[in-house]
């Protein structure tokens, strides 16, 4: 009887253990289960990476590399409006050419530092209003032809600060009743945004082309000048420095007549009355 009491109790200790063992295994495994839901969960969020602003972006700023950084962005605070790249789904040179299908864009409206650049708050080019966008308010945008002689040779890009003048040709009457064709150049404007060189409204060296038509940024009584420029003569854009651009100081018109370019238009009489013929000195007299 002892004998079966002890086997008895000694069997209950059994169970009783492995009991114990198999709840905590169970335990454990639903532990490590829950861990790894969690860390994928975890794992998913942070690699959706979302194009945000590098900085404060205003209103007009034209769409830089160095403008726009990706970011890590939680799964539930996605937006179609939002730039995305998911390394795990996407080539490695994705992410590159999504940034370069922004470059040229204009801001529409401010973005803050670190919020996603939505389609909505750009405008690219060839969209309806992406001009009207890159303007300052109170300006306007007017078109002029160029030559690459009167555009330096394709140098100036969009974004520089430049001088228009203007070269024409008229007809003078003197005292006496002589006419005579006149010639001069003249600044009709200075310190001037070159909004755009043709369609391209970047200003990147390596995309610089000989334009035949250059945007400008001017005001309305400014545009009326350089209408009345384009039917009188020729205007060419003369680029300012770095210098020039922020300290433009007072505007000053200037002009500049065929006879200061010319020594011989300074002296016409002179001029016309001088033979060209050898000079020989014999004796102190100069003979012909």
């Amino acid at each position: 009887m002892r004998n079966r009491l002890v086997i008895l109790i000694l069997v209950n200790v059994v169970i009783v253990g492995a009991t114990i063992v198999l709840l905590r295994m169970w335990m454990t495994d639903d532990s490590v289960d829950q861990a790894q839901a969690v860390a994928v969960v975890q794992q998913k969020e942070t690699t959706t990476q979302v194009l945000v602003a590098a900085e404060n972006l205003n209103s007009g700023v034209f769409m830089q590399s160095q403008h726009v950084q990706w970011q890590n962005w939680p799964e539930e605070g996605l937006s179609d409006s939002y730039v995305t790249y998911i390394p795990e789904e996407e080539e490695e040179d994705a992410a590159e050419a999504k940034e370069k299908e922004l470059l040229g864009s204009v801001v529409r409206f401010g973005i803050p530092g670190g919020q996603p650049i939505t389609t909505g708050a750009i405008v690219k080019p060839g969209d309806r209003g992406f001009l009207s966008a890159i303007l300052e308010p109170g300006y306007r945008a007017i078109s002029i032809p160029v030559t690459p002689t009167t555009s330096n040779a394709g140098l100036i890009l969009p974004g520089d600060y430049v001088d228009l003048i203007m070269t024409h040709r008229f007809k003078v009457e003197d005292a006496e009743g002589n006419k005579s064709d006149r010639r001069v150049a003249e600044t009709i404007l200075q310190n001037i945004r070159l909004l755009a060189m043709d369609q391209n409204f970047v200003s990147d060296p390596a995309s610089a082309v000989q334009g035949k038509t250059a945007t400008l940024q001017v005001t309305p009584r400014q545009a009326e000048r350089v209408a009345l420029g384009m039917s009188m003569g020729e205007l060419s854009l003369i680029l300012r420095g770095l210098d020039a651009q922020d300290n433009p100081g007072r505007p000053q018109r200037t002009a500049t007549w065929d006879y200061n370019a010319s020594v011989a238009m300074q002296a016409p009489g002179l001029a016309a009355g001088m033979e060209d013929k050898p000079v020989i000195m014999r004796g102190g007299q100069e003979s012909k």
